[in-house]
């Protein structure tokens, strides 16, 4: 198997007119113990919790804080947090979930911290301890690791950019929502009325972004799992099947 098979599942991935929004509720990405770079063993994969939640759209309390960064240009929003100290060895993890998958931030071209939100990182270092691999199965699975990380990362950047330019009609509104709230000419429950119809507004549009970031990041993810698939022995493929879930 090639290292770079994983490459064509980019080709499956839509120009997509996807989008992300203006504050930073969702998680800090500023902790100063995540690595700059990635494990030989990381996968970046969908983090739903994420993609999901409409954090341009503050609710009054955030609202009110005044040195909210809401009131940014949003280059910085949608950011992943979570802290990397000490490797997830599990497979199954997710948002709040099992273990194994945590928020983070990942590399960008240049090798350094990048920001790949809505992704989050699961590490797949016991499995292939678990897998018994060769150490030439070994070197073919942290190089389809790798490619699974080139795939996702790219969707993800389009989507964050077009869901930034999806919420941009909607931002004079909600800086007029905030400002009003913080000189009290409106009412907490009228700001909250109107804040709550722009939140499912927005959840509206980025719906089918959501979509095709889903379909992409999961074609990515069926690529790397085939490819692992094809090297893996009749025995070690019965155990990989298990520990994938």
């Amino acid at each position: 198997m090639k290292a770079n098979l994983l490459k064509l599942g980019v080709m499956m991935i839509a120009s997509a007119t996807l989008a992300v929004g203006c504050t930073d509720s969702v998680l800090d990405a500023s902790d100063s113990d995540v690595a700059a770079t990635y494990d030989a063993y990381d996968a970046t994969l969908l983090d739903e919790s994420l993609m999901v939640s409409v954090t341009e759209v503050p609710t009054v309390e955030q609202a009110l804080l005044a040195d909210s960064t809401a009131d940014s240009t949003c280059a910085d929003s949608l950011r992943l947090g979570g802290r990397r100290g000490g490797r997830d060895d599990g497979m199954r993890g997710g948002p709040g979930g099992r273990g194994g998958h945590r928020g983070g931030r990942g590399h960008g071209h240049d090798g350094g911290i990048g920001n790949i939100a809505p992704l989050g990182i699961r590490n797949y270092r016991a499995a292939a301890a678990q897998l018994g691999l060769s150490a030439a199965q070994d070197s073919l699975f942290r190089a389809y690791l790798a490619d699974l990380r080139s795939c996702a990362e790219g969707p993800a950047a389009t989507y964050r950019a077009a869901r930034e330019a999806a919420f941009a009609p909607y931002k004079p509104t909600v800086d007029s929502i905030r400002a009003a709230v913080r000189a009290g000419t409106i009412t907490h429950d009228e700001a909250r009325t109107r804040l709550d119809a722009i939140r499912a507004e927005v959840e509206t549009v980025i719906a089918p972004l959501n979509e095709e970031l889903r379909t992409a990041v999961a074609s990515c993810r069926a690529t790397f799992e085939a490819a692992v698939a094809a090297m893996l022995t009749a025995e070690q493929l019965e155990l990989w099947n298990t520990l994938k879930g």
